[in-house]
């Protein structure tokens, strides 16, 4: 073999070292871009899950055995009462301050819940008083997420006439 066979053998190998190397590299974003893609749905269907779970249960504590005519009739403190834990919550704010680790196929997800007050004028900040309405906002976070995924959403109190 001459030097010339010598010098074309080592350019191909060369070349092809890099042709692999970028190949590599594009497969590696593809993985991360779908793994990112299922971490965001499935993060966006845990949110949900608790949302519906907390659609079941009672909008006050208060509001289980009576009727509420005055926002002055529901709890004043937000969250669960003295011996309630999850699962066994039986109205919607007891899920305030609740943290979860839920398992994920790659990862672990990190679930914060906060239930707040918020008046029918002013849905997106807490009102610091009762009312008739509560927000729940729920936050998951994973390290396949850019940013945590948010799902609000507002429960009404519903008068009976």
């Amino acid at each position: 073999m001459g030097h010339q066979e010598l010098l074309l053998t080592i350019g191909a190998i060369v070349t092809f070292s890099i042709l692999n190397f970028t190949v590599s590299q594009h497969a590696v974003r593809n993985s991360d871009a779908i793994y990112s893609t299922q971490a965001e749905f499935y993060a966006t269907s845990l949110a949900q899950r608790f949302i519906e779970e907390a659609k079941t249960k009672a909008f006050d504590k208060n509001t289980l055995t009576a009727t509420a005519d005055a926002v002055s009739d529901f709890t004043p403190s937000l969250g669960p009462e003295a011996g309630e834990v999850y699962p066994n919550f039986n109205d919607v704010d007891d899920y305030d301050g609740l943290t979860r680790n839920e398992s994920f196929t790659i990862d672990t997800m990190r679930v914060t819940i906060t239930v707040f007050y918020v008046d029918e004028t002013n849905l997106n900040t807490d009102a610091g008083t009762r009312k008739f309405y509560k927000k729940m906002r729920v936050s998951v976070q994973s390290s396949y997420l850019i940013s945590p995924v948010r799902t609000d959403y507002v429960f009404a109190f519903q008068r009976n006439p």
